[in-house]
């Protein structure tokens, strides 16, 4: 348990190296995957804030405050997420330029 409270734990998250090396001939696809992904991570918290609300009477107030991590967790993905979709058009736009560039 000690270990648990010292370590910091950061993933990688195979969806960066898969949007920082995605194939700009490919790209037309991108905003329904990334819609895609947006939209379960949004019925992921849904799903989660439901759970944490019928289990919070058997819950100690650090038990809520630990659920209220994960619900924070995913609140940043979405915001990441969102923020994804938004630029994506000018992130497809600069890979093709470079890809023209080096032809």
């Amino acid at each position: 348990r000690r270990n648990g409270l010292r370590e910091i734990v950061m993933k990688p998250d195979p969806v960066d190296l898969a949007i920082a090396r995605f194939d700009v001939d490919d790209a037309d696809g991108l905003p329904e995957v990334i819609g895609a992904r947006l939209e379960t991570l949004r019925a992921m918290r849904a799903e989660t804030v439901s759970h944490t609300d019928r289990i919070r009477q058997y819950l100690s107030l650090t038990e809520q405050h630990v659920m209220r991590h994960k619900i924070a967790r995913l609140d940043g993905e979405i915001v990441w997420h969102e923020e994804l979709l938004a630029h994506l058009p000018e992130f497809v736009a600069d890979e093709r330029a470079r890809k023209d560039s080096r032809s």
